[in-house]
């Protein structure tokens, strides 16, 4: 079996290579499946949160609605014949029979705490005075409108109640204050209706931190203060967080505000229940990462021990091969092995047969080397000429002797000896294979001969480098003349701006690039033709006067407009300059310099365009404002409300116009005009909003009426229909049709999940920019059990031309 004896210790083995190959291919695998695995378990853990804080959400929300309709109860019997007349005796029997259902009590007091009628006992009983210190009823008489107080308690009940207190006024004067005694059972009740089972634990606290309502039980914990802090500092919000008491226990927890109360709800449940499948899950990844690695390793290992071993047998057959040795190839088990060795006998058939012509090659070469017509040289490591043709020793005038006395340094003027020496050490470094550079070679009488002298490195066969074989030509004239022709002509040729010149009569001498790209024209289309050519005939005139001040030395600059190949017209800059041969000498020529500057003036049109459609636009804006502060102030019952409707009505103006001008043509797509509109009103990913249908385009026109119109709709859902009960859904379809050739655009609004609503009693400015607001628009609303339904048909434009 072949060995490694005669081969050196170096680089790896393929073994190893192969395992750094499976690694490279498991890590990242795993790596990549630690990451799913990851965000599973973090998905999963927002989702927790989530829940907790939706949790929290709907009971106060369940609270809220409780709190409005007893607050309706207590406006309606403060309305009553018998309060306003002062026949208490009477009011008593009604507030007994209006809260009997409801299993309420209520109690009357004037403005300074004094009872005057209590239905938890009979009439007349004497009444204990209601503390005016109280802070709910302090509130209630200093802010006059309705409070909820924290859980208090009762003075006749003598037990934790909660107190809902409206005002009460006769003829525009507050009078009385009355009261609706709540038991904490029945906030209790409303937990009990939406909780969950599995660990989950709500908590309801008043504005100090005393605990309403528990889901663990009410009489234990009824009263007293909760851990945390108490009221609703911030409105809503889900976190982790380790628990207060002892021992300490990682929460999850999500609360939400009673807006009407401050109130705040938390609903919590141990972080150890959240987590626990996720343990599991990590366990199960890390046994399968380390059986993946354990059982592919020692695969890799016997792989690679299978394949070094042919590997090591060609290596020998190659050393044979670089000896000059002749021999047949070896068969092995490795496919590609067998392969090469084949390659390697062959190849030393073919290197001895080439072997044998070599010396008459050389031959050859010694013969072309001393007859060329440029020089050769060979030059040794050190730098020491080693070998020169007669052409190189005639170019510096040395004979062949005096040469081989010198070294490439001697020769080399002393400014581009360093320049070469460092293309000598990157040639013998082996950076480069070769370099061409020109250089001043010294001859035998001191001057300069500018030479381009072309070297490589020959190199033997186990390549190290032996001497360096270069051509060297004569360019002392061609540079010369280069220098003197070509400095003009490469700045001409290399300006981006039209350059020509003209004789004294205007007919064009030269043409560059730059004229050629301006003007479409070739150089050989059209030099020698007259400039008239290139001049619209409106202008010919001034071409002359320009041409006649140019030939009295006179430089002008001046704009006008050149015709290209294509007969069109050019904005173009232009200077025209004489020509002289030497300092004040006559004009012999005239000089042509175009700039092109038609997109300057098409910039400066699009500059005056958009400051016009600027102007236009702000001023139908402003108007529309306008119009849409002076409706909502007749609309709105309070300055609040106003100021509510007025903001939202603005910025779905804001929303509608951002879109049109971030489109091209001002065209919206419809479905993402509608998202962007009814967003901000829904307030969160949880309202359920469904839009479906042909994708539309609306034009500029119709935009912001639309987004108005679904703004209005939106704020309804929220405020009385499908999005301001639990499971309300709103569906948006829309459809494309044609009506006598006209394009008509359905927009479906359709609520369902609610109760029925009733029609509107009073047209607000909501209503009137739902059903009159969209010009050319047929609206119709129904309202029907389950939700209300909204049809908007409006017509787009003619479909023929």
């Amino acid at each position: 079996m072949p060995t490694f004896s005669r081969i050196p210790n170096q680089g790896r083995p393929v073994t190893q290579y192969l395992i750094l190959f499976l690694l490279s291919v498991l890590i990242p695998a795993l790596a990549i499946s630690g990451f799913l695995v990851f965000a599973a378990v973090q998905a999963d853990k927002d989702r927790a949160n989530r829940e907790a804080l939706q949790l929290s959400r709907s009971i106060a929300s369940m609270i809220e609605r409780e709190i409005e309709g007893s607050n309706e109860s207590l406006l309606a019997l403060a309305s009553s014949p018998a309060l306003q007349q002062g026949n208490f005796d009477i009011f008593h029997a009604q507030m007994r029979s209006a809260l009997q259902m409801r299993k309420r009590n209520a109690m009357l007091s004037d403005l300074t705490g004094r009872q005057l009628a209590n239905t938890r006992v009979p009439w007349g009983t004497v009444l204990p005075p209601q503390d005016p210190q109280d802070k709910w009823f302090a509130d209630v008489v200093k802010e006059k409108k309705p409070m909820v107080s924290d859980l208090v308690m009762g003075a006749v009940a003598k037990r934790w109640v909660l107190a809902y207190s409206v005002p009460v006024f006769l003829q525009n004067d507050l009078r009385y204050v009355l009261t609706m005694s709540v038991e904490p059972d029945q906030i209790a009740q409303i937990i009990s209706d939406k909780k969950r089972d599995n660990g989950w634990l709500v908590v309801v606290t008043d504005r100090l931190g005393r605990i309403i309502a528990h889901s663990l039980g009410q009489a234990e914990y009824s009263g007293q203060m909760a851990q945390g802090d108490g009221g609703c500092q911030t409105r809503d919000g889900s976190l982790r967080e380790l628990s207060a008491g002892s021992p300490k226990r990682e929460m999850v927890r999500g609360f939400h505000c009673v807006d009407l109360a401050n109130w705040r709800v938390t609903a919590q449940i141990p972080a150890e229940i959240i987590d626990a499948p996720y343990r599991t899950l990590w366990s199960n990844y890390l046994l399968m990462a380390a059986g993946l690695l354990l059982s592919s390793l020692p695969l890799a290992y016997l792989a690679g021990k299978s394949i070094s071993k042919p590997i090591a047998a060609t290596a020998i057959l190659a050393r044979k091969l670089g000896e000059g040795h002749k021999f047949d190839g070896e068969a092995s088990r490795l496919f590609e092995a067998s392969v090469v060795n084949s390659a390697l006998s062959q190849a030393s058939k073919d290197l001895a047969a080439r072997s044998a012509s070599l010396t008459e090659s050389e031959a050859r070469f010694r013969s072309v080397f001393d007859q060329a017509a440029v020089g050769f040289e060979q030059v040794g490591l050190d730098g020491q000429f080693l070998a020169v043709n007669d052409r190189l020793c005639k170019m510096l005038g040395y004979t062949s002797e005096e040469c081989l006395q010198k070294s490439f340094r001697t020769i080399t003027h002393l400014d581009d000896c360093t320049t070469e020496s460092e293309k000598i050490r990157q040639l013998v470094a082996g950076d480069i294979n070769s370099y061409t550079l020109e250089k001043r070679m010294i001859d035998k009488s001191g001057s300069a001969v500018w030479a381009r002298v072309t070297s490589s490195m020959v190199k033997d066969e186990h390549g190290r480098a032996l001497y360096r074989s270069s051509v060297v030509e004569d360019v002392t004239d061609v540079r010369r003349q280069r220098l003197e022709a070509g400095q003009l002509a490469a700045i001409v040729e290399a300006s981006p701006d039209a350059m020509l010149s003209l004789n004294l009569d205007g007919h064009i001498l030269t043409w560059n690039p730059g004229a050629e790209a301006l003007l479409g024209y070739k150089a050989s289309d059209i030099v020698g033709m007259p400039i008239s050519t290139l001049v619209p005939p409106s202008r010919h005139q001034a071409m002359k006067v320009g041409l006649g001040r140019c030939r009295d030395s006179e430089t002008i600059k001046f704009e006008t407009v050149k015709l290209n190949k294509n007969g069109d017209t050019v904005d173009v800059s232009a200077t025209l300059a004489p020509i002289k041969n030497k300092g004040d000498g006559p004009v012999t020529a005239i000089s042509l310099t175009m700039e092109d500057i038609r997109q300057r003036k098409l910039q400066d049109e699009q500059i005056d365009l958009l400051n016009r459609e600027l102007a236009h636009r702000v001023k139908n804006s402003l108007a529309v404002v306008q119009s849409l502060a002076n409706q909502t102030l007749r609309s709105g019952p309070s300055p609040e409300q106003f100021a509510i409707s007025f903001q939202g009505r603005l910025q779905t103006l804001a929303a509608a116009t951002d879109l049109l001008t971030q489109t091209d043509g001002g065209s919206v797509n419809f479905r993402g005009f509608a998202y962007r509109i009814l967003n901000p009103v829904m307030s969160s990913d949880t309202r359920p909003l469904r839009i479906s249908g042909e994708d539309v385009i609306l034009p500029p026109e119709l935009s912001v009426p639309i987004g108005l119109a679904l703004y209005e709709l939106g704020t309804n859902a929220m405020k009385y229909g499908a999005w301001s009960v639990e499971g309300g859904k709103v569906e948006l379809s829309l459809k494309e049709t044609v009506v006598e050739e006209d394009r008509h655009l359905i927009i479906n609004w359709t609520e369902s999940g609610t109760e029925a609503i009733s029609a509107p009693t009073r047209q607000g400015f909501g209503s009137v920019l739902i059903e009159k607001g969209i010009p050319g628009a047929r609206v119709t609303r129904t309202f029907a059990p389950g939700g209300m339904h909204c049809v908007i048909d409006v017509q787009l434009q003619s479909s023929h031309v």
